[in-house]
């Protein structure tokens, strides 16, 4: 009777530790267009980790996946042609989560841009390293320092997939002045199937 008791106890506290949920969105290409009859994987927060639901797009690249698991974050990835794509991780295991238009490329372009009170002397650089696209990029901008667009970066796709769940697709970008050696860093959000801008302010 005890051990009876036991395994009723035990099965009930499994079914409690399971999360319920619903993880909704729209899966677009990089300008936005909807993606139609798409498999979408619902996974445990590994790459190549298994499955937990699986779900489809519908015309207007809606999904929306029920799951139940004992897992507290997953994945979202996307079938791209023969192969799964992550897309975003570290998903946490709540009630509902609606991602609302999710590109599954980014593809962007960049404007350097100069903000400039005084003008430094043409004894001083601008080094800027950019990562994050298809091939980081190098650009030196030699002074006077004028303000305006100083050079462009175009059609890069972003190969920093998957985003992690409360961030958004970004680059990595570092920058110093030969005059001043000191390496800053920073990071950018960026919106895919547009001209994003960095503007380094000089004064």
């Amino acid at each position: 009777m005890k051990n009876t008791l036991f395994i009723i106890l035990f099965f009930f506290l499994l079914i409690s530790c399971e999360k319920e949920g619903t993880i909704t969105g729209r899966l677009v290409d990089a300008c936005g267009s909807p993606l139609d009859s798409v498999r979408v994987n619902i996974t445990d927060n590994h790459e190549g980790g298994k499955n937990v639901a699986i779900g489809y797009t519908d015309s207007g690249g809606y999904f929306s996946i029920p799951y139940k698991s004992k897992h507290h974050s997953f994945r979202l990835k996307a079938m791209s042609t023969s192969n799964f794509t992550s897309i975003i991780k570290d998903i946490p295991a709540k009630k509902h989560i609606d991602f609302g238009a999710i590109n599954t490329t980014v593809i962007f372009s960049l404007n350097i841009k100069l903000q400039v009170t005084n003008t430094y002397s043409s004894n001083d650089t601008l080094f800027i390293d950019i990562e994050g696209g298809t091939q980081p990029a190098s650009f030196s901008i030699p002074g006077p320092f004028i303000s305006g667009v100083a050079d462009s970066l175009m059609n890069q796709t972003l190969t920093s997939l998957p985003y992690k769940y409360d961030e958004k697709p970004s680059i990595s970008y570092s920058y110093r002045f030969s005059r001043h050696p000191q390496v800053f860093h920073s990071k950018k959000s960026i919106h895919s199937c547009s001209m994003n801008e960095i503007v380094f302010k000089i004064d």
